[in-house]
């Protein structure tokens, strides 16, 4: 949970019985939501206000970013995205969590990037694409393309 405590935000992480097991200070973060990965960490999502970059424009956006927290200190934090070759580091959209076989999977949008017409690190595509990421490793697959414009109206002409 996000509470304030002695004048300062904090995420208290509670087990079943509601004895705090981890604490993080939040300070301003601006935290949009909190999920459980299996029994072992948290899925925090945050966002930020930031300035335009991978030529977005000129104005400043609020970006969401996502981090899995182990509540086993041992265990290293996972930032979704962060230091991606071919993915811009920001969350478009958080599709769930499921198991697959040992592992813990998350589904995000995500902006394609790579390198077009000489201009290194640029957004491939209008829309974001669907990633998988193990919440373990911070290993991303793609596993959706944005839709092509136009298909779903042609799709439409051709029942009318």
């Amino acid at each position: 949970m996000l509470m304030a405590n002695a004048g300062q935000r904090v995420v208290v992480i509670l087990d079943r019985e509601g004895k705090a097991v981890k604490r993080l200070l939040a300070g301003d973060t601006k935290v949009r939501s909190i999920d459980w990965v299996g029994d072992e960490a948290i899925l925090l999502v945050r966002s930020e206000t930031v300035a335009p970059k991978l030529g977005l424009g000129s104005v400043r956006n609020e970006w969401l970013r996502a981090n899995v927290i182990p509540l086993d200190d041992r265990c290293q934090v996972i930032s979704v995205f962060a230091d991606q070759r071919y993915v811009a580091n920001a969350i478009l959209g958080f599709y769930g969590i499921r198991q697959v076989g040992d592992s813990w999977k998350g589904y995000f949008g995500g902006f394609r990037k790579g390198d077009l017409s000489g201009v290194k690190d640029r957004i491939l595509d209008g829309h974001p694409s669907l990633f998988e990421v193990d919440l373990r490793s911070g290993a991303v697959e793609l596993v959706g393309y944005p839709p092509t414009p136009g298909l779903f109206s042609s799709r439409q002409q051709d029942r009318d």
